[in-house]
């Protein structure tokens, strides 16, 4: 009897250890389908953010390039700067698809990532964007800044397509929350931008970091976007 006993006590054991087992394995199975999930959105907003706008504004230089036909000079050398952008584009592709890193670094840093893609964003807006720094940008992490300029391409591309501008200010504020604030002069918001996936992008990013957006009209003209996340 003592021996029955026994046995259906190391048959309940073996059978609890093989429920928790099996209970681990489909812990891990939904962890790694919650991983694959993540990647793919996150390779999906990449490339709209990125990559996209890239392609787009290389699109506008194509476009101005024909407007040029009369000066040869002047098309060669605009076709010279978009065979170069596109292959920034190429390489930023393959970061966005095969290694989910975020945009590589400039040499000057966060500083010179924002402006180098407000200096790319000039051929699609047809002037050059307005950068103000404020406060200690250096402080600010490489996980908000690798939600930061993508947030910027985005939304000068917003306004090169949408907001037919004649100005546009970037300014970056970093005290205790990091705050990009937008203005352009342009025609104000249109009902597909928002509700576009654009918008929708710039919303997801500031919310992953613990942040919200506010795009409005402002009362003399143009649109303010604001961009605010807490500093880490």
């Amino acid at each position: 009897m003592f021996a029955m006993a026994a046995v259906r006590d190391i048959s309940a054991r073996l059978a609890a250890e093989g429920e928790l087992q099996a209970s681990r394995d489909a812990l891990r199975q939904a962890e790694q389908v919650v991983a694959v999930s993540s990647d793919r959105e996150r390779i999906a907003r990449d490339l709209h953010d990125t990559v996209i706008q890239r392609l787009f504004g290389e699109g506008l230089n194509l476009q101005a390039a024909l407007s040029g036909l009369d000066d040869p000079d002047r098309t060669r050398d605009r076709l010279l700067a978009t065979i170069d952008g596109l292959d920034e584009t190429i390489k930023e592709l393959r970061s966005a698809i095969f290694s989910l890193q975020g945009p590589s670094r400039a040499p000057g840093g966060l500083r010179g990532d924002i402006l180098e893609v407000t200096s790319d964003a000039s051929a699609g807006l047809g002037f050059e964007p307005r950068v103000q720094f404020d406060g200690p940008i250096e402080t600010i992490d490489d996980q908000i800044a690798e939600h930061l300029v993508p947030v910027v391409r985005e939304a000068l591309a917003n306004v090169a397509k949408h907001a037919g501008a004649t100005h546009v200010r970037v300014a970056l504020l970093v005290a205790d929350r990091v705050t990009l604030t937008i203005t352009d002069d342009g025609s104000g918001i249109p009902d597909e931008v928002i509700g576009g996936r654009g918008v929708a992008n710039l919303t997801a990013r500031a919310g992953e970091l613990g942040g919200q957006v506010t795009i409005e009209n402002q009362p003399t003209g143009g649109v303010r976007l604001v961009w605010d996340v807490p500093l880490r």
